[in-house]
Formats: structure tokens, sequence, C-alpha cells
């Protein structure tokens, strides 16, 4: 990575198969407001790309407290137990957040046990889907809203891409552009070339470049997709690494390989530290009110004990127990993880069931029967002396700093074995990334 900045970037498309059914479907052109949305006469003019809606930045008044952000802690939860299903004692890297607003668009067309299930696996048991929408409107607000000049960017997007065949619900539309910013474009699928055209353009322009091939292949079944593309930009808050001090050290896997990494380090950096019974904590400070979090478990333990803890709750917990340290000694190493996984199984072992089956109920987007097949996620996440650099592309098909202290208060962590690292926004709570690092020997 040659950049001095911190990015890191997830996209999210969700794909629904279709196994029957025809109607009118409304279109997104380029640029058109939530205001305009409704069903477009036809015959509908050619698409020349695929629009985006701005989100607005929250406002003074707009607080992320309350309710909202009780429900955001629970539904962090939901990424770390995701998380614990992916780690076979490899890297591992994920996104819940894109995954998080994806499922929570999808709710907006479910009904029954199909609408149930995803919002257990959530964590969001019990709230209502007003509730849900309203959380995840003031959440892209917020993330909006984390923009400190060139310091740091953040950068969220959702669209909904439909079949112009089938017909998708007004009401289905209207909470897609007034809760997820969302347009919907109709798209002539029967041509899967210029609908895989126009989709991979707009995951290029909604990630700086990034990902510029969202799809390669669009099967004939599929004839709707959910997306979500999230990219931010952020800088460390303190000085970066010194590339000189950089150097290959060991690193021990979790499974007890040992290997060649390397090895960063910063001496006297301010930062919030815990020693907890299974590890130790670091809570690395980002512009943009965001913070890189580095789980290192102790002798005897492993990151599985640690996902253990964080499926179980325990991130919210084990934030409150950091206090501040002066100077931490610390010693990270590079890293770079590529994940291409298959998130369906995982998904059903948390409850989602009757989504991915024939009787899945989306009567609420639309007349046609839907159903979801398979969840699938690409992405890619490197760390080095400038900052992190990541991607992430999932596809859903159907078919608190404590006052500094008189004493100067100091601590040593060398990452020098298998850990765990989570990045999270710190005014929302919301988890972006989170992931496992072996030593990717």
């Amino acid at each position: 990575m040659t950049t001095r900045f911190l990015s890191f970037l997830s996209i999210l498309a969700a794909v629904l198969i279709l196994f029957a059914g025809c109607d009118k479907q409304q279109a997104a052109a380029e640029n058109p407001s939530p205001e305009e949305e409704g069903l477009a006469e036809d015959p509908q003019p050619e698409v020349k790309s695929i629009a985006v809606y701005e989100i607005p930045q929250a406002g003074s008044g707009d607080l992320f407290t309350g309710k909202m952000a009780a429900l955001q802690e629970q539904a962090g939860i939901f990424g770390f137990r995701l998380l614990r299903q992916l780690y076979a004692g490899a890297d591992v890297n994920l996104s819940p957040l894109s995954l998080q607003l994806a499922l929570s668009m999808l709710m907006n067309g479910a009904e029954g046990d199909t609408f149930s299930e995803i919002r257990s696996a959530l964590g969001l048991s019990g709230a209502s889907l007003q509730d849900i929408n309203a959380m995840s409107a003031s959440l892209l607000r917020h993330l909006s809203a984390s923009v400190d000049g060139k310091s740091a960017q953040v950068k969220c997007s959702d669209l909904i891409v439909v079949d112009d065949r089938i017909g998708i619900r007004d009401a289905f539309c209207k909470s897609a552009a007034d809760n997820y910013y969302a347009p919907v474009a109709s798209l002539d699928f029967s041509d899967p070339k210029r609908v895989l055209s126009l989709v991979n353009d707009w995951s290029g322009r909604n990630t700086e470049g990034l990902i510029p091939e969202l799809m390669t292949d669009l099967p004939e079944s599929v004839m709707l997709m959910i997306l979500n593309a999230l990219y931010v930009k952020a800088r460390w808050a303190e000085m970066p690494f010194d590339s000189r001090q950089t150097e290959e050290k060991e690193f021990t896997a979790s499974s007890g390989k040992k290997g060649k990494v390397q090895m960063m380090h910063r001496s006297a950096l301010p930062a919030l530290y815990a020693e907890r019974p299974a590890f130790s904590v670091a809570r690395l400070s980002l512009c943009g009110h965001m913070g890189l979090y580095i789980f290192l478990p102790k002798e005897g333990k492993t990151p599985a004990d640690v996902l253990d803890i964080l499926a179980k709750g325990g991130f919210p917990a084990e934030q409150k127990a950091m206090e501040f340290v002066d100077e931490l000694d610390l010693h990270l190493p590079k890293f770079t993880i590529s994940n291409d996984f298959d998130l369906k199984r995982a998904l059903d072992e948390l409850g989602i069931k009757q989504a991915f089956s024939p009787w899945a109920n989306l009567s609420a987007l639309s007349e046609t029967a839907l159903s979801v097949g398979q969840v699938l996620q690409k992405n890619r996440f490197a760390v080095d002396e400038y900052g992190v650099e990541g991607a992430s592309v999932t596809a859903v098909t159907g078919d608190a700093a404590a006052n500094i202290p008189d004493e100067i208060r100091r601590a040593v962590m060398n990452v020098d074995h298998a850990f765990v690292y989570v990045l999270a926004d710190g005014r929302t709570g919301a988890v972006l990334f989170t992931g496992v690092c072996e030593g990717n020997f």
C-alpha cells in the first residue's frame, strides 16, 4: 500500500432469485431524487448509468443515542457471531455493517417467519421494522458525517436493481429511498452483459475505483439485487509507523506454525488499553471518530476464545474496561488477508433458514415469489505503516478516554501471534470490519 492514508472499503450486493411472475417496475435514471420515485411507464428509456442518492450528514440535533444506540449495540453482536462461524484457524475478514444494511433492506420486503428469522439473526428480536429503519437511516447519516477534511472520509451507497419483467411494491421502494437512500433501477435482465456493465460501473464509482468489477456472470435465475457499498478512508490519529523501524520478525499462528512477518513498531503511542483474563486489547485511534481494536490472546488462549467472548456480547464491556495509557510500546505486523467464502451455511447456523427455502415469504417486496439462494463474499484487508486498505464484495443470490493521570502509564503489546481485529465507529458503535490474522504465511 503506497498511500499514507487508512482506507477501508466494503461492497455489499444482495441478489434474489425469482421463480415466476411479471409486472411493471420503477426505473432509476441518473441523479433522480427519492421524491421522483414511482412505477415507470412503458416503454422505459434506456438507462445510461445507475443513480446514487446523496446521504445527508447528521445535524446537531440528530443524535445516535437511546434506543438507536441500544439497537446498534445488539446488531453489533451479529458480526462477531458470524465471524465465529467462519473462523476455522485461518485468516478471515468480514464486513458486518454492509451485511447488516443489506439484510435490513431485505426485511422491508419480508413477512412472517422469513422476517422474524432475519431480525433474530441480526440480534434485533422485539424491535419493530420502523425502529430498525430509523436506526439504519440515522446510522447512515452519522457515517456520512464522519468526514474530517482529507483525514477521514466515509461513503455509503445503497441500490436495488430489478428485472423489468417483474414489479416490486411501492411501499418497499419508498422505504428503501427514505431509510436507506437507495434508488431502484429497472433493467432488462435478458441482456445480462448490459446489466453487469451498469452494476459494475456503479460499483467502481462508489468505491473510488477499488472494486470496478462486482460481478462477472449473471445467472438466468437472478432477477433482483440489493447492494450496499461502504468506503472508508482515514488517517491514523497519531503519526504513522516509521517504516525504518519495520523489520522481519517471527510470528506464531494459532496452530503453532511459525513464520516470518514484517513487524511494524511504535513506541510512546497514546492509546486505550486493557489487560483481560483471556487477552490484552489496544485501541488505535483513527481520524473520523473511528478506532482499530487489536485483541491479542494470552498464553494458552486462541482467537476462537476471544471470538467466543465477543460473540456473547462482550465487545461493549471490553471497550468500557479500557483505560488510557500515555505510552504504548506496540509491535504490530503488516498483513494482507483475502477471502472468498459462502456465508449461506453460517447464516443458516445463525437461524436464517426460510429465506433460503421455496417457502421464503418476500411478499412485501413483490407479488412474485422470491427466495434467497447463496450469500457470497470476496474481500481484501491490508495493514501497513500508513494505514489499512480493505475491499469486500458480498452477493446474496436467489436462485471514552479517561483523564490523564499524574503518573505516566506505560504498556507493551507485542503482537507476535494470531490475533483478532475490529474496526468500529466511535459515535454509532457500528462494526465496519472485523477479522482474525493468523500470519498469512
